[in-house]
């Protein structure tokens, strides 16, 4: 896995400056920005026979809508799934919460003291469950919303002898992969969030890169493992192929 390469490739682009402004102005619109985003990513990636970082497409707002349509698909099953995870993340919350009003109110003195200390580690450990909670739920995710990029397909997206297959095969790298996201985004967030918080909108633009780039790079591991490849849609082209002569 090239970790390091599925950010620093976003600026091997020599247009890269004006890709990542107009990603940004995405990025301003809520909901449908994020999915223009991702949609002009999935052509970059999985329309082209090239995989030179240097001739990756530039951001074109002439095809804001198409961009859009290849988005929606991934984006539905993203949300189909954030909504499952909601429920068990408001249940693990009731259950810390529970947990640590009963350590809190163990008594006064020296009980008091030892409640406490146990309320504190309710906390830390309900806290480990949910990271835990959010890289498995990325992982899980992982099989459905590559299936939704690649054939452009709501209902196609969810085959889940592929799902058991597909994370069987790559589950260290979903993990480590998910684990360097997370940290990726907390550090260029923070960094973004200190320039008057607009330089969170300027990280959008890379951070979707990097995690198309590291899906590529999963999806090539499950292949060369014997996994089974996905059909790919033509809308991911961004040109019409050319006409038989």
């Amino acid at each position: 896995m090239r970790y390091l390469e599925s950010l620093s490739d976003f600026f091997k682009s020599p247009r890269w400056t004006m890709n990542l402004l107009l990603a940004a102005v995405c990025s301003l619109i809520p909901i449908v920005g994020p999915m223009v985003v991702h949609g002009w990513l999935i052509g970059g990636f999985w329309g082209r026979a090239s995989s030179d970082p240097a001739t990756f497409p530039d951001f074109d707002f002439n095809r804001f809508t198409k961009y859009l349509t290849r988005g929606l698909w991934p984006f539905l099953v993203s949300l189909v799934f954030g909504l499952a995870l909601m429920v068990v993340i408001m249940l693990l919350e009731v259950v810390v919460g529970v947990a640590m009003a009963v350590l809190a109110g163990g008594g006064g003195g020296h009980h008091g003291h030892v409640s406490g200390v146990l309320a504190v580690l309710a906390m830390l450990v309900g806290f480990m469950m949910y990271l835990l909670l959010i890289v498995g739920f990325i992982v899980i995710l992982k099989p459905f919303f590559l299936r939704a990029e690649l054939m452009q397909d709501f209902g196609k997206a969810f085959d889940f002898r592929f799902a058991r297959r597909f994370i069987k095969l790559t589950w260290v790298e979903c993990v480590v992969s998910s684990l360097f996201v997370v940290a990726a985004s907390i550090v260029l967030m923070t960094a973004g969030m200190l320039v008057l918080c607009v330089g969170m909108y300027l990280a959008m633009g890379p951070l979707y890169f990097m995690t198309c780039h590291l899906n590529k790079q999963i999806y090539q591991i499950f292949l060369a493992r014997g996994g089974e490849a996905v059909p790919f849609s033509p809308l991911l082209r961004d040109d019409p192929p050319p006409m038989p002569v």
